[in-house]
């Protein structure tokens, strides 16, 4: 919810949301996308790349985030006999990472 009224209000001071839109490329005061296959060219004053921690707006403009990682929470039923144990499988193209899996809350 704080997220969608954070937009509603930058829509209301005359920020423009771009889903769904690639960056090509960057300059000093404008900026090339691509949206369902059409180029399109945008001179502008500031550039926001909310567009997550391994940001490719930050990657063009030279700055590497450092500080933050990306993080995905994900929560499953377990069965009651299964309730201290559990097998996690990642994707090989996932790296650099880590997991941490907390069965604490669950009535024994």
């Amino acid at each position: 919810e704080y997220t969608r009224q954070l937009a509603l209000k930058a829509a209301g001071s005359g920020a423009r949301f771009m889903v769904g839109t690639r960056v090509i490329k960057i300059d000093s005061n404008s900026v090339i996308l691509r949206r369902a296959g059409e180029e399109i060219f945008i001179q502008t004053q500031i550039i926001i790349g909310a567009d997550g921690p391994m940001s490719t707006v930050g990657q063009f403009i030279g700055s590497r985030n450092q500080k933050h990682l990306a993080a995905a929470q994900y929560t499953y039923a377990v069965d009651n006999h299964r309730k201290t144990e559990a097998e996690v499988f990642f994707n090989p193209k996932y790296k650099n990472g880590y997991a941490w899996i907390n069965f604490g809350g669950m009535s024994q």
